[in-house]
């Protein structure tokens, strides 16, 4: 299973060194100290990451725009560049107004 986790970046930095050299297979580990493990293993956000969204809202989203702008110049013989420039747009742009599972790093964005 694959979590996100907050935690204060001291308590990350103490995991980090009292499971220094234990891995998850180790023999005689409690299931807390697998959780500490588990939590060393694990990969921090990037600063300044954007939102994040799950990738299947965002494929969709884009796959159906996709089949309406084929259906569309099929159908109406939209040749256009710019409109369908233009549609792909506005499906990019629904993609930004999907609710994140994870804000954006505002924090170091600031202190750019």
């Amino acid at each position: 299973m694959q979590i996100v986790i907050d935690i204060p970046e001291g308590i990350y930095m103490h995991l980090l060194e009292r499971y220094k050299y234990q891995n998850i297979d180790d023999i005689g580990l409690s299931e807390l100290d697998k959780v500490g493990v588990s939590i060393k293993n694990g990969i921090p956000l990037p600063k300044g990451h954007g939102n994040l969204i799950f990738r299947e809202d965002a494929e969709a989203i884009f796959k159906n725009a996709r089949k309406s702008l084929y259906e569309l110049s099929r159908k109406e013989s939209i040749k256009d560049f710019q409109t369908r420039e233009t549609m792909l747009l506005n499906a990019e742009q629904i993609v930004h107004l999907i609710e994140p599972i994870i804000e954006a790093d505002k924090e170091s964005e600031d202190k750019e």
